[in-house]
């Protein structure tokens, strides 16, 4: 299943559509990186008009987002199968679920995580300057 954030006020996507594990993994992310600010960069998703607090710090994170060294605790390449990586395998060594796992490794494709923090900055830059809600929803 993909998600997609949209204006609720126009029913226009703001975003590509991507996967729920995208879009966790690259909060999770953006708290990692801020965690002073990690309310603000958790309520993105929900069904609101963006303020300029919120704008601000995601924007920050973007920043940071493109600082960031992507460091694997374990060697990755092990578990690379040629389409992809072994998910129970990288869950096995890392002693995490699959989902956990998933979402590890989607922090590590440091140019997904970059255009999905300019995808939600956008959404809220649109927010605020509209008074649009917007919100994360669901596309199957």
């Amino acid at each position: 299943m993909t998600s997609v954030i949209v204006c609720v006020d126009e029913g226009v996507a703001l975003s590509e559509r991507r996967s729920r594990v995208v879009w966790e993994a690259v909060t999770e992310l953006a708290t990692e990186l801020l965690p002073e600010r990690a309310k603000v960069l958790e309520r993105w998703h929900t069904h609101h008009v963006a303020d300029e607090k919120e704008l601000a710090a995601w924007l920050e994170a973007s920043f940071r987002v493109r600082d960031y060294k992507p460091t694997p605790r374990i060697d990755l390449s092990r578990f690379y199968t040629g389409i992809g990586y072994d998910l129970e395998g990288v869950a096995k060594a890392l002693g995490v679920s699959l989902r956990e796992a998933a979402i590890y490794l989607r922090k590590m494709e440091k140019a997904l995580m970059l255009m999905a923090c300019a995808e939600i900055s956008g959404a809220l830059r649109h927010s605020l300057a509209s008074k649009h809600v917007i919100e994360l929803r669901d596309r199957v």
